[in-house]
């Protein structure tokens, strides 16, 4: 059978050895529970009924009572006594791996009397793949029990077994070419723009104004997802930094609990909430007819991260706060990390050691953490930036950040607008329907449905424009205090602040040799200007006057 974890199909294969199917079932299901079925009028033939629906809806709807009430009819009239009644809900026949068929399998084995027969309403009830059906006819043939239907005439002569040969796979083509219609009606969905599957967190599965499925936002999650892709964007903070935040914030999954990890990172991953429908399996990619949570910009700049195309100023996690330059100082010898623990001397003192643990390294380090630590505090200390540089640098960013406000105050006028503008015809169009009904109810649905849309865009649009004032002096200024005593702060800092620290000062790491440290490249709020030598090598002046060969 299709289900691998179906014992029937061991049990047929191997010559009618019961044994598997028991393991199926609880193990308070035996025949105990039968005792009372079993007293049946003597000479009388009896049945069980099975009925099944596969889906919430029909479960809601009479299905399942329309079943047995048919299968009771036969019954009837065929002077049959019910045994037992098994209801299967919400359990596909795609697979013979259904709990409560498997209940009445060992039902038909543990019984004794053993029911004659088994009535179904239809064929495609009890199962609808070809090689189930045989199966599950087989397993009941050697228990000496019949398979009736309500809707098909089933028996054991010649004709009869055709005809159900003909009913069962009628039943699996009838399965696979459903299938096969939804699965082109989905990709149909999608490549006009339509979501067609279960809404991602931030939206939610509804209906247009023409009945139409549609995502819809939700205004609970969707302002939450749009600021975790904002808060990853800025590089400043890792996704469990973001989660555990956002999760304090209120967000939650459809079951109402916190977001864990693979949700989270599913969803910084899913071009959805940029306003794409994309399933790579079928190759398509298209523009989603559904609002955008985010800019396509702001949701590439979240991917670069991702996948390490931009750099991020986010420490890695190393666990343990008494080594904050463990695994970011590299050996000068073998440029492996650095790592580092607490070793236990002779008179059960520990001492703290960073070490390389390379064991080809040709001289491999072992500095205690007192001196490695001091050391790199020298290093900061040494490369302070220039004061000049410092002050240019303050006036550039200044006459930047005016520009930049400045032109976004202009677009916000220019958005404001833009939102009047439209608000004023969507006032105007209903004074046209409603009033003076010089419209059609079609004209009017489609234009109303365009005028929501821009303005729709148009508003997100100004909110974004709208980005809260800041005290740009004041932040300049903090910086700058912060540079000119980088290595006082580091050591104030807690661990995370001393790696993020470590990485925008010293992009490339460092390395550790001979006592010495030495860098590949510092930031360049270090440097002054640069000049080219001619040559290979590019030579840059630090900020004390040395010069650093990068």
């Amino acid at each position: 059978m299709n289900a691998p974890g179906c014992p029937l199909r061991g049990l047929v294969e191997r010559g009618g050895t019961h044994h598997l199917v028991k393991r199926c079932v609880p193990r308070s299901f035996s025949s105990t529970m039968f005792e009372r079925n079993s007293k049946s009028i003597k000479g009388s033939e009896r049945a069980i009924i099975y009925i099944r629906v596969s889906t919430e809806r029909q479960l809601q709807g009479a299905s399942l009572q329309t079943q047995e009430r048919d299968c009771r009819a036969l019954c009837d009239r065929s002077g049959w006594e019910v045994l037992h009644v098994f209801r299967e809900e919400g359990e596909s026949a795609k697979t013979a791996d259904r709990p409560v068929l498997q209940q009445l399998l060992e039902y038909c084995r543990v019984n004794r009397p053993r029911p004659d027969y088994v009535v179904v309403h239809h064929v495609d009830r009890w199962a609808r793949n070809g090689r189930d059906y045989d199966d599950l006819r087989l397993y009941l043939l050697k228990l000496d029990v019949k398979l009736r239907s309500y809707s098909q005439r089933l028996g054991e002569d010649e004709y009869d077994q055709f005809y159900e040969r003909m009913v069962s796979g009628q039943a699996e083509l009838e399965n696979k070419l459903r299938g096969r219609r939804s699965l082109e009606g989905m990709k149909t969905r999608l490549a006009a723009g339509k979501w067609p599957f279960r809404a991602a967190l931030g939206y939610v599965n509804g209906r247009d104004d023409k009945g139409e499925k549609v995502l819809l936002l939700d205004s609970q999650r969707a302002p939450l997802v749009r600021k975790a892709f904002e808060l990853f964007a800025s590089g400043v903070h890792s996704q469990r930094q973001v989660r555990d935040r956002m999760n304090a914030e209120g967000l939650r999954t459809r079951s109402g609990k916190p977001v864990d990890r693979e949700t989270f990172s599913r969803m910084l991953r899913n071009p959805l909430y940029a306003g794409i429908v994309e399933v790579d399996e079928w190759g398509v990619a298209e523009t989603g007819k559904h609002p955008a949570i985010i800019s396509v910009e702001l949701f590439q700049r979240v991917q670069d991260l991702l996948e390490g195309r931009r750099r991020t100023v986010t420490p890695r996690q190393r666990n343990n706060p008494d080594f904050p330059l463990r695994n970011f100082v590299n050996c000068g010898h073998c440029h492996r990390p650095v790592t580092a623990s607490w070793s236990k001397g002779k008179m059960g003192v520990k001492y703290a050691y960073y070490r390389c643990q390379n064991r080809s390294c040709s001289s491999p380090l072992n500095v205690s953490k007192q001196v490695f630590e001091h050391s790199f505090v020298e290093f900061i200390r040494q490369h302070q930036p220039n004061p000049a540089y410092l002050k240019l640098f303050k006036e550039a960013v200044l006459d930047v950040w005016n520009e930049r406000q400045s032109d976004a105050a202009a677009l916000s006028r220019k958005l404001e607008r833009t939102v009047a503008e439209l608000k004023d015809n969507k006032r105007k169009l209903m004074e046209a329907f409603f009033y003076q009904e010089s419209m059609s109810q079609d004209d009017y649905n489609e234009m109303r449905d365009a005028l929501m849309s821009n303005l729709a865009t148009a508003e997100f649009q100004l909110s974004q424009a709208r980005s809260e004032e800041i005290e740009i002096e004041q932040v300049l200024d903090f910086g700058e205090n912060l540079l000119l005593n980088a290595a006082g702060v580091w050591q104030r800092s807690s661990l995370e602040q001393k790696q993020r620290l470590q990485q925008v000062l010293f992009p490339r790491g460092v390395e550790f040799t001979e006592g010495n440290y030495r860098t590949q490249e510092t930031s360049f709020l270090f440097k002054s200007f640069e000049t080219i030598v001619p040559g290979d090598e590019i030579i840059g002046g630090s900020a004390t006057g040395n010069r650093t060969r990068v």
